[in-house]
């Protein structure tokens, strides 16, 4: 059986497949930017969210990155449907030190893969 696979040369990577989390420590100047290859393989589609680490917070606690939605606030999911290259912005403040960028694949036993690495200035 075939298994979906991450791979990162700028973060650490856990989980099974079908999801994974890439964890990569930042320092907040510019932003950071993920950069994924995806290759579809035969999944359907790859889902992305992400959370952040703010050590002025709290040493633990994750927070989601979130949009509005009409009056309503959901976790900020993309989902990429066509392997290729894609680029994702994604802005951080003062006291961010850590992005997670959570990677789950439309199914497990799958042959998909993507190479996920998160580029700050």
């Amino acid at each position: 059986m075939a298994a979906n696979q991450v791979t990162s040369s700028t973060g650490t990577k856990s989980g099974t497949d079908p999801s994974f989390v890439v964890a990569q420590k930042i320092k907040p100047i510019d932003g950071a930017v993920l950069c994924i290859k995806y290759t579809q393989g035969t999944t359907v589609y790859v889902q992305l969210t992400f959370d952040v680490l703010n050590t002025s917070l709290h040493a633990t606690d994750k927070y989601r990155y979130s949009a509005l939605d009409g009056d309503s606030l959901k976790p900020y999911t993309m989902y990429i449907y066509t392997a290729g290259n894609y680029r994702v912005p994604l802005p951080v403040i003062s006291g961010e030190t850590t992005i997670y960028a959570n990677v789950t694949f439309s199914g497990a036993g799958l042959d998909a893969s993507a190479v996920v690495d998160v580029m700050v200035n």
